[in-house]
């Protein structure tokens, strides 16, 4: 089963983003098409059956900020090893409508169906693993960037909502997605037991996460930009081994324009908005420090978040199962390239002082 980001769509969702969006007819979407559809009714026939999570609060939720190939997915994995702090699963963001009645029954089953590593670093994947957030709010009926790689001729309207660029109806229903989806999580928590979020994209939404979630906490993750290039590129290209209803090609001979736009909206957005986190609210450190020490800098996290202490021997136990992960490797970059990136890489680069 390939990867999607429309499994959660109900049906009336599912056929609007089709009609809307367009499909380019061939054996590939007629061999995944049916899928969805399949996905889409079960959504449909069961989303009215979960209990009403309207009047849950979400507390002091935590957001992970780095940019993609940064490590924010080991940071989340790493954050949510002992259960202090809880993050989405894949089949949460996945189905985002019916996981709190139907996770125990379908997700083994969609395991067994489902890769076991991630296209672009061969990370693990599981349905229980920690997830991104972006991906149950696609479910749920907002747009994201993501959705470029399901529909590439659209790339242009998906780009707005990397950093919420948007009408206030269109930013208003963004937002009470985010915090339905919250809600739902929440229901789940125990005491003492906080959301840690992560996607790449709210590095550029910091000010509409503190409208509405006025005392969340924020952990930014950066890493020397060269390797962010090498890794991000890399990623854009897997990306095309997931389900797509159009042409790709557009988006193949377009990555390096698309990372560059990426990156400079990103951290742009980032550097204009994070003065708005309240004083205490915001931990910085680098990619290096995490994998040079990965104990050291947790320990460091929950001292800055102040809820609990770290569980160690969960922590070890998880790090151990790890052991034997090989990270990519990458050819050098060819000069032009280099060149032509290195005035978008500049400003980060100094700011966190890495060699341009």
């Amino acid at each position: 089963m390939k990867l999607s980001f429309l499994y959660g769509s109900d049906l009336k969702l599912l056929r609007k983003r089709l009609r809307h969006y367009g499909i380019d007819w061939n054996a590939h979407t007629l061999t995944y098409l049916p899928l969805h559809y399949l996905f889409g009714l079960y959504n449909s026939l069961f989303q009215n059956s979960e209990p009403d999570t309207s009047q849950i609060e979400v507390k002091k939720p935590v957001f992970i900020l780095g940019h993609f190939r940064c490590g924010t997915t080991h940071l989340h994995n790493l954050m949510s090893v002992d259960g202090n702090y809880v993050a989405p699963n894949t089949f949460q963001v996945s189905f985002p409508r019916i996981f709190l009645r139907h996770e125990k029954y379908l997700a083994p089953i969609l395991q067994l169906l489902s890769p076991n590593t991630r296209p672009q670093d061969n990370m693990r994947l599981k349905m229980k693993f920690p997830q991104e957030d972006e991906i149950a709010l696609i479910g749920l009926g907002t747009t994201s960037p993501y959705m470029a790689a399901h529909f590439p001729n659209a790339i242009e309207d998906f780009r707005k909502y990397i950093d919420l660029d948007l009408e206030e109806k269109m930013l208003d229903s963004w937002k009470l997605c985010h915090l339905n989806f919250a809600k739902k999580l929440s229901f789940t928590l125990k005491d003492r037991q906080y959301l840690v979020f992560k996607s790449p994209c709210h590095m550029a939404r910091v000010k509409h996460i503190l409208e509405l979630y006025p005392d969340a906490r924020f952990i930014h993750i950066h890493r020397d930009p060269w390797e962010v290039a090498h890794s991000s590129l890399k990623m854009y290209q897997s990306w095309f081994k997931m389900v797509h209803f159009q042409d790709t090609s557009s988006l193949q001979n377009s990555i390096e324009e698309i990372f560059i736009d990426n990156y400079s909206i990103l951290y742009d957005a980032y550097f204009k908005q994070k003065e708005l986190i309240p004083k205490g609210n915001l931990y910085e450190f680098s990619y290096n420090e995490l994998i040079s020490d990965r104990l050291g800098t947790i320990r460091n996290i929950y001292q800055f978040l102040g809820d609990r202490e770290v569980n160690e021997l969960k922590f070890k136990e998880y790090c151990r199962s790890i052991s034997n992960y090989k990270r990519n490797t990458y050819e050098s970059m060819n000069p032009e390239l280099r060149q032509r990136l290195s005035r978008h890489l500049q400003r980060v680069c100094q700011t966190y002082s890495y060699n341009l």
